[in-house]
């Protein structure tokens, strides 16, 4: 079974998950082949026009490449409503092959709730691929949390740290990270240049 991350996400069933694959141009036959970096869209449940998603997944890839952090391919979601992310805003799904993130925000969503939830699970699927043991031990001792992700709580769980300093990080505006106790900018710059090996691109 997949195993997923998020805000205070449950785990995703096979069923939750399973979408057909739209790409990320209009909806042809056959479907076209995506460029280079253009997140894939899925449809679970729900007849969209995914330009909204598309726009935000792109953004925030990019964020994450102008920071030099490297993302591997990365499939993006649409859910019909929170059940497909279960019972959450958005959630990434880590298998075996290309790893997913499922959007289930509300047709209101602000651009920066956007924005700020697909860097969140971006973080996710990033840390999943480069961050060593060596490294989430030093971390999530630097947090004072017990674990790197085997909590119930979510804001005791080092991977939703590290999640949200690298979105804190790369917005493009300044966000309130209330969600962590430890959260003055300079406790989160550490954070960050301890998880990535460099400074948050403001600082630079």
């Amino acid at each position: 079974m997949p195993e997923a991350d998020g805000a205070g996400m449950r785990t995703l069933t096979a069923a939750a998950i399973a979408a057909i694959v739209i790409s990320a141009f209009p909806i042809v036959a056959p479907a076209p082949t995506a460029m280079p970096d253009t997140p894939q869209i899925a449809e679970a449940g729900r007849a969209i026009e995914p330009t909204a998603e598309i726009a935000v997944a792109s953004w925030a890839r990019g964020r994450f490449a102008d920071a030099g952090l490297d993302l591997p391919t990365i499939d993006v979601e649409v859910g019909e409503d929170r059940d497909d992310c279960g019972g959450n805003t958005a959630i990434a799904v880590h298998t075996t092959s290309t790893p997913r993130i499922v959007l289930c925000m509300s047709s209101t969503a602000s651009n920066v709730v956007e924005k700020r939830t697909v860097l969140h699970e971006m973080a996710h699927i990033w840390a999943r691929a480069h961050v060593d043991s060596a490294t989430r031990d030093a971390f999530i001792a630097m947090r004072g949390v017990p674990s790197w992700d085997d909590e119930p709580r979510w804001d005791l769980r080092g991977s939703e740290h590290a999640a949200e300093i690298i979105t804190w990080a790369l917005m493009d505006g300044e966000i309130q990270l209330l969600t962590l106790a430890e959260h003055d900018p300079t406790s989160l710059a550490a954070g960050y240049e301890l998880l990535t090996g460099s400074l948050p691109p403001a600082e630079r």
